[in-house]
């Protein structure tokens, strides 16, 4: 079986232009029997530290925000796995919107290990719904206004008028 080359990615221009990061420590029941962190666990630590970006920002302050301010449904997760966390390992999670739509934005994770050590790149494609219908609708200006801010200049805008 042919194994995929893993992504080539500038560590040191990738991470400029993330400005939120938080810590976790890889614990016991995180790992696999010879310590190394399930690949499922990223997605955990990945979602969580979303969920700390939008709660800096503001956006989310208890569990029913995300249903009155910021209803998302996700329509797509990716991640490339580069090198392996073990436990007990302290883990720095870096996480920014990367592009901004009409009614979806994407986020984007790295996992970085010892300061320099890449483990993993995802990408997470979230569309803003109503909370009811559970049908697609714009995401409001002050939203787009909020990510654009905190972003500066490393957000993408793909809106259509």
């Amino acid at each position: 079986m042919e194994q995929k080359a893993k992504p080539k990615i500038d560590f040191d221009t990738e991470i400029k232009k993330y400005n939120f990061k938080n810590n976790v420590k890889i614990h016991f029941y995180q790992v696999d029997a010879i310590g190394v962190l399930y690949n499922i666990q990223y997605l955990y630590l990945f979602e969580n530290a979303r969920l700390d970006y939008l709660q800096n920002l503001g956006l989310i302050l208890t569990l029913n925000d995300l249903i009155t301010q910021f209803p998302v449904m996700t329509v797509s997760h990716n991640i490339d796995y580069i090198n392996s966390a073990e436990f007990g390992d302290d883990v720095e999670i870096y996480t920014r919107v990367k592009s901004i739509s009409n009614s979806s934005l994407i986020f984007e994770n790295l996992a970085v290990k010892n300061t320099n050590v890449l483990l993993a790149k995802s990408s997470t494609v979230y569309v803003y719904i109503d909370a009811l219908t559970k049908k697609s609708k714009p995401i409001p200006e002050e939203i787009k206004y909020l990510f654009s801010s905190f972003e500066k200049d490393n957000i993408e805008t793909n809106i259509k008028n």
